[in-house]
């Protein structure tokens, strides 16, 4: 069953060196009790490149990635992508 909706931001990548803010209305369902299902589940609908729970996307974390091999501070990633420089380390970690 639909229960509403959810407004989830999401960044993505810059285009012509702005930000792009994504704003995502998510469709919410709802699992009565029944016999197929014994508890009540609520779920949101799922974006592909957006991982649960994050605001920002996978083509966001690829391209700061990227960028990482050049001669580049991470405090400039950071303002091209519009994240934050504990993003970009964190990013950075998870590849190793």
């Amino acid at each position: 069953l639909r229960n509403g909706f959810k407004l989830v931001k999401a960044t993505a990548l810059p285009s012509a060196g702005i930000a792009n803010v994504l704003f995502i209305r998510k469709q919410k369902f709802i699992c009565p009790k029944s016999d197929k299902c014994p508890n009540v589940v609520t779920k949101l609908a799922q974006v592909d490149d957006i991982q649960f729970n994050h605001q920002i996307t996978k083509a966001v974390m690829l391209n700061t990635i990227s960028k990482l091999f050049e001669n580049v501070s991470q405090t400039e990633i950071a303002r091209q992508h519009a994240v934050c420089a504990m993003s970009v380390m964190r990013f950075a970690r998870s590849t190793t």
